[in-house]
């Protein structure tokens, strides 16, 4: 993944679409998500943290639920509203369970969110 950049205030969601590149392949495709139970994004001022004292805020994602080929595969919205009035730069996360498994999507990039000129 890369770095998310948000603009502090805005309240929309935000929509990511996770690919990956099979084994054997030199082409990404998405993922197919419906064996995933949950999906989660976590924000923290740490690359590495070894706890969660340092957590900015944790999301659960919505996931799709059409993941066919001509469908929404690969498509997760997580809900800013109530997670927006931040300002900087964080780290962060994005984590599945799949099977009773974690799957770590995302890592160690950061999430930057940059000051509004909008006061409405």
């Amino acid at each position: 993944m890369a770095d998310i950049t948000w603009t502090r205030g805005d309240t929309k969601a935000l929509i990511i679409w996770i690919k990956y590149v099979p084994f054997g392949s030199t082409t990404a495709v998405y993922r197919d998500l419906s064996d995933c139970t949950s999906i989660t994004l976590c924000v923290n001022t740490e690359a590495k943290p070894v706890d969660a004292t340092n957590e900015v805020f944790k999301i659960v994602g919505d996931i799709d639920v059409d993941q066919t080929e001509t469908g929404n595969r690969g498509k997760v919205t997580f809900d800013m509203d109530g997670n927006e009035d931040y300002l900087g730069k964080y780290y962060y996360d994005i984590q599945a369970i799949i099977n009773t498994k974690k799957d770590t999507f995302a890592k160690g990039d950061l999430f930057v969110f940059t000051q509004d000129i909008n006061k409405d």
